[in-house]
């Protein structure tokens, strides 16, 4: 069984990403399902979420209002981040100027 916490996060993006779709495409996903890649066995790998309509409009809600603070720089940064930590694990490193050395 996959650690609660961790499926839950990721229960909670997939309804994002259902948010996304239906405000960008006007389409609600059929299915949502996890793929867990680092599954030995792969007919256990895929993993069906249920859909919640709920979840979508609570978890689109959240995600406009974040989106909302970053476009209105109305954050703060509490705890600079180990910038060599962060480039190591970005997915963007490669395009990326920030010196890490």
């Amino acid at each position: 069984m996959k650690n609660d916490a961790v499926l839950e996060k990721y229960r909670y993006q997939l309804h994002v990403y259902a948010h996304i779709l239906k405000e960008r495409y006007q389409k609600d996903p059929e299915r949502l399902y996890i793929y867990w890649t680092a599954e030995e066995n792969r007919k256990d790998a895929l993993m069906e979420i249920n859909y919640d309509e709920k979840l979508v409009e609570a978890a689109g809600k959240h995600f406009d209002s974040v989106a909302k603070c970053i476009i209105n720089k109305d954050f703060e940064i509490k705890t600079k981040p180990d910038k060599t930590k962060v480039c190591k694990e970005c997915d963007f490193k490669h395009f990326c100027r920030v010196e890490t050395k």
